[in-house]
């Protein structure tokens, strides 16, 4: 029996903590690759990247997901834990 597509994952940073990359294909209005941290002192923050409703829209959604590594995952993160630093909550890393 062949394992199911993967649909998230989880990466670990020292510093930043848990990143986890999720993969949503049935979101409305179309699929969403999600990442979600928690800085310190925060609840858990998301960013989303839409895509087109569409068979292409999925398409580029599943290749980027598939694509998206450990470096991108902490880099974005990392931004969002400065731009919450900004705004005087949570704690830059």
């Amino acid at each position: 029996m062949d394992q199911p597509p993967q649909f998230c994952k989880l990466f670990i940073h020292p510093k930043l903590g848990q990143v986890l990359v999720l993969l949503d294909e049935g979101a409305k209005p179309g699929p969403e690759v999600r990442l979600y941290c928690r800085p310190t002192g925060m609840s858990v923050c998301t960013s989303n990247y839409p895509y087109p409703d569409t068979p292409e829209g999925l398409l580029e959604a599943q290749g980027d997901f598939e694509c998206f590594d450990e470096k991108q995952a902490f880099e974005i993160a990392r931004q969002m834990f400065v731009q919450m630093a900004a705004y005087g909550v949570g704690e830059e890393a």
